[in-house]
């Protein structure tokens, strides 16, 4: 509208007023309505019964007058289906004159009751002027005017629930029956517009409405699908001039689906088209029998749906049954929201931290703080959007058995530090961290590594962002000359895979089967530099491979070489399948090759993959 406006105000007041750009939600609901729009303008009860396009139209323009956009392709709607209606152009007549009513200032200020009185008086004036002048008042007309009353009050309710649900969702203010029917009565009519649609003996209303019936019993209970296929029943009966008795036969198929709910889709599906078929097996009432192939397709796809869409339909059910589900699911949203706003602003303050100027480790310190924070809460928002599946708790593939040895050349306190923990569900951390210095020192130093690192994975950090933030902490100290070496994997439980991060640390080697492969990277120690690089190896384990960490002392032990060939030997001559005896093993055989040399500090870590 304001699009409007300008262009007919621009030339008359020279001012253009602004426009913001419509939202998603914004453009999904004005292509929701113009596809209601055409397919409802084509659907006919009782062929010559055509009250909708009037009741959605009463609707739409309640709202607000901008939503007239729709009127053309209601009218395109009843164009395209002229040949399932007699009476169409008085119909056609009623809407134009009930959208040119709406518009009027006074009538716009209406409440929902005059407005339909209003909707109604002016398609009842309008068909009667037409049927008089087309000669075609008969009293089965007159009878007709009445359902025709009676169907668009009903439907104007059904359309304005349908858009209060589509505006602000489904919640605990409403019935959710009441909230399940409309869904369905709307269901059912988008479907008439295209029309009583028959392959053979099988016809594409009956399929949607057996559909609906055994999807809506299946989640909400027997009586929901019971008041479903009640209804689902009737709709059928006034658009398709179907049997009355299909309301009843629904109705209970609908109860029976919601009886055997706890069940596979599969036995519900079955029992549901049993029951269906059973009342054509009632001698001297034909009127009960149901086509067999009707049931049998509506089943087939109820069965055959994929189970991410069915987790999101149960999922919708459980919103309008409002069980245990329903709590969770709206705390869960309103978690998410919170998480959301806690995010936004931990990012804004991490902008803040880190205003440009001169580099200052305290100041990135802090502004690294934030973002990891920021990044973690998003994370966690990101699990919380995800669908909620009752199902079955996932489970691993994988398990670890780890061992570790070292071995301390000042007063037995060794300056490697190392830790094998679990830091989420399935993932598991592996890290070694060598401490420069000797002894107490030095063991400080690998332990503030190990620790801070794990503590702030374990919160949700980014292992990039951790990495940073130790980084700068061991910077903060650079006086005392404190940096440290990192080498850690992350081992996923799940899928097998594991990320190898090293950080000016020694070779590590993969013993699979008889060959040992080593993992080498170049990088500086932390603390000596300000913006670390952090990459990263990701390889596929298999059950069986053993994953050996080592410190730089268990390279060094023969000397003159870089450690490779003799660690390899030594991994390949252990048979042991025991990570503790492996990594004892290496050790000893690291303590023969130095002799009578000074010794360095020495640490072995092995994980078994099982």
């Amino acid at each position: 509208m304001d699009n409007l406006k300008n262009a007919f105000l621009k030339g008359k007041h020279g001012k253009i007023k602004d426009i913001a750009l419509p939202d998603k939600h914004f453009l999904i609901r004005i292509a929701v309505s113009l596809s209601l729009a055409f397919l409802l303008g084509r659907t006919a009860l009782c062929y010559p019964v055509k009250p909708v396009s009037i009741a959605l139209i009463t609707v739409l323009l309640m709202g607000s007058k901008a939503n007239i956009y729709a009127f053309p392709f209601l009218c395109i709607g009843m164009l395209s289906a002229a040949g399932t209606s007699y009476d169409y152009l008085g119909d056609l007549a009623a809407l134009l004159i009930c959208v040119i009513a709406f518009l009027l200032p006074g009538v716009r200020k209406f409440p929902t009751a005059l407005r339909s009185l209003v909707a109604a008086a002016i398609m009842v004036c309008v068909k009667v002027v037409y049927y008089i002048w087309a000669g075609l008042l008969f009293i089965y007309d007159g009878m007709s005017m009445a359902l025709d009353l009676l169907i668009l009050f009903a439907l104007i309710y059904v359309f304005k629930e349908f858009f209060r649900i589509l505006d602000k969702g489904i919640g605990s203010d409403r019935n959710p029956l009441e909230t399940l029917i409309v869904l369905s009565v709307m269901i059912l009519l988008t479907a008439g517009g295209f029309g009583v649609i028959q392959a053979g003996p099988v016809s594409l209303l009956g399929v949607v409405a057996f559909f609906i019936t055994l999807t809506a019993g299946y989640g909400v209970g027997p009586a929901g699908g019971g008041l479903v296929g009640i209804v689902a029943g009737f709709i059928i009966m006034l658009m398709a001039y179907d049997t009355p008795a299909l309301a009843g036969i629904l109705g209970c198929c609908g109860a029976v689906a919601g009886i055997f709910s706890e069940r596979q889709r599969l036995f519900a599906g079955i029992c549901f088209v049993g029951t269906a078929l059973s009342f054509g097996l009632l001698k001297g009432f034909p009127e009960l029998y149901t086509s067999i192939y009707v049931p049998v397709i509506a089943a087939i796809i109820f069965v055959l749906l994929p189970g991410r869409l069915m987790d999101q339909l149960i999922k919708l059910l459980s919103l309008l049954r409002q069980d245990d589900s329903f709590y969770e699911l709206t705390a869960r949203k309103k978690v998410k929201e919170r998480l959301e706003e806690y995010a936004a602003l931990f990012s804004k303050l991490a902008l803040t931290g880190g205003i440009a100027g001169s580099y200052h480790p305290a100041r990135d310190i802090m502004a690294l703080q934030f973002k990891g924070m920021s990044r973690a809460l998003e994370k966690m928002a990101r699990e919380l959007s995800c669908e909620y599946r009752p199902l079955k708790a996932r489970s691993r593939r994988y398990e670890l058995r780890t061992g570790m040895a070292s071995y301390g050349k000042e007063g037995r306190i060794s300056g490697d530090s190392c830790l094998c923990a679990p830091v989420s569900e399935g993932e598991f951390l592996i890290a070694l961290s060598d401490g420069m210095g000797q002894g107490l020192k030095a063991a400080e130093e690998s332990t503030v590594t190990v620790n801070t690192l794990f503590n702030l994975v374990k919160a949700g950090f980014e292992v990039e962002l951790a990495l940073r933030m130790v980084n700068s902490i061991l910077l903060q100290k650079s006086d005392d000359e404190i940096f440290s070496t990192l080498d850690m994997g992350f081992i996923n439980l799940y899928t097998g895979r594991v990320r190898i991060f090293k950080i000016g640390a020694a070779i590590s080697f993969i013993k699979r089967a008889n060959g040992v492969k080593a993992i080498k990277m170049s990088a500086l120690p932390l603390g000596i530099i300000e913006k670390v690089p952090v990459e990263s190896i990701s390889m596929q384990l298999k059950k069986g491979d053993e994953l050996i960490i080592v410190s730089d002392g268990i390279t060094e032990a023969e000397k003159g070489t870089d450690g490779l060939e003799w660690v390899k030997s030594a991994i390949l001559e252990i048979r042991s399948k025991d990570p503790q005896t492996m990594a004892d093993l290496i050790i000893n055989r690291a303590v023969q090759k130095y002799g009578l040399r000074k010794k360095d500090d020495m640490t072995v870590i092995v994980a078994l993959v099982q």
